[in-house]
């Protein structure tokens, strides 16, 4: 096996051995410069974080209400014609044949979809939408799929937050632009805060035994908010551009996030000390959900970018039930012992936060790959096989941090063996 790794390899724990000459040969495996040892792992790299845009709200023109039927959640994917490279569109839906499949696949006619010839991604019509978990609002990205990975959909939905109890309720979705003059596909979808009532934030993290405090409870302010799913031509993400406008006559502080829920047969893990599976709470570098059983071949993933002035550029979460709120550069921790909040909106003013949401191939590492090229993070490359027996092993997961006395600090990332191992 061969990937991009980033961060410095220091000690391995999942047996490597270099293929012998009676070995299929392996592809390659990567690593860059920070700290990362090494049960192998994932990611190239490119540019830096991309900037917030300070869109204005949207007209408040009312899009065409959606059709009520729904797509079948299983059977065999109809070929769908895929875009010629260096192509993408943001359209509405108008067939059955232009979704998604697969066993968590939501999109309906009338819904939105971004695509090019990597990946396809749908948000949802607006305004409420009778999802379960974190589906209650309309306007926001319900399924992903790579175009050569198709029929695996297993995520349930990305819910744009204000605050830690309270979210994005979007009213309205519009095409900013549809890809037809070759540059990215935009699609916006606005409307104003609201309350979660499938998770209250305040009660699991007191049930945790822990303090919540009074500036993260819920406060019905005068805010909106409005993001932006952004489709570049060859990429398997969109980037998420979230930008709150508050309409108090004072500054505003908050604790913008993400709440998110696989949902699927997925194993959740981040980059970060908390590892593979579900802990309450940690920081984190990556979330992402790796496809298991009938889902493997698929993977999702979630990359903050740091928002620019915070003092705090790392993000962090906490997770019940399978459900996680993001806070982006803020710690989770620090906030439940009492530090206030780092993104100030000015009042009558608006500020922006970055994220990218990608699919990938079943392996934890294409997080990182995303990772990687959006933060312009530099690479290596590891190469080598794992092998059972002197035979190599296809499928094997392949886990990458640093090893201290024989034990992970941190997961950096995680592979999956090719059928050479």
């Amino acid at each position: 096996m061969g990937r991009r790794v980033s961060g410095l390899l220091v000690a391995t724990f999942v047996l490597i051995a270099g293929c012998s000459s009676d070995d299929p040969p392996g592809p390659a495996a990567t690593a860059t410069r920070t700290a990362a040892a090494a049960t192998a792992t994932s990611a190239p790299a490119t540019e830096t974080a991309v900037a917030p845009t300070e869109t204005a709200p949207p007209a408040t023109e009312t899009p065409p209400p959606a059709t009520e039927t729904a797509v079948p959640a299983t059977g065999t994917p109809t070929p769908v014609e895929t875009p010629p490279p260096g192509n993408v569109s943001a359209r509405r839906i108008t067939s059955e044949e232009e979704l998604p499949r697969g066993p968590l696949a939501h999109g309906r006619i009338g819904d939105y979809l971004l695509e090019n010839d990597v990946a396809r991604f749908v948000i949802q019509d607006a305004p409420r939408r009778d999802l379960y978990s974190v589906g209650a609002f309309g306007g926001n990205l319900i399924d992903a799929e790579l175009r050569s990975n198709p029929g695996l959909e297993n995520f349930l939905e990305i819910q744009p937050a204000v605050n830690i109890e309270t979210v994005i309720n979007a009213q309205t979705v519009e095409i900013v632009n549809d890809g037809a003059d070759g540059l990215a596909a935009v699609i916006r979808a606005c409307g104003p805060d609201d309350i979660l009532d499938f998770v209250n934030g305040s009660t699991v993290v007191e049930g945790a035994g822990l303090p919540f405090p009074a500036s993260a409870d819920d406060v019905d302010y005068d805010v909106e908010g409005c993001t932006e799913y952004v489709l570049e031509p060859d990429q398997p993400y969109v980037r998420m551009v979230t930008t709150i406008f508050n309409n108090e006559e004072n500054a505003l502080g908050l604790f913008v996030g993400d709440y998110i829920n696989g949902a699927g047969e997925l194993d959740q893990w981040t980059s970060s000390e908390a590892g593979l599976g579900e802990i309450l709470t940690g920081s984190f570098g990556v979330l992402s959900y790796i496809g298991i059983g009938d889902a493997a071949g698929a993977d999702y993933a979630l990359v903050p970018i740091p928002v620019e002035g915070s003092p705090i550029p790392g993000s962090s979460f906490f997770t019940a039930s399978g459900v996680s709120y993001l806070m982006h550069s803020h710690s989770v921790l620090q906030v439940i012992f009492g530090m206030p909040p780092t993104f100030i909106v000015p009042a009558g003013g608006s500020r922006s936060f970055t994220r990218f949401f990608a699919v990938g191939n079943g392996s934890g590492s294409s997080a990182i790959d995303v990772q990687n090229q959006v933060r312009g993070f530099d690479t290596g490359t590891l190469r080598g096989c794992v092998t059972v027996g002197g035979r190599p092993a296809p499928g094997a997961r392949v886990a990458v941090g640093p090893a201290f006395e024989g034990r992970f600090g941190v997961l950096t990332t995680i592979f999956t063996t090719g059928g050479d191992g």
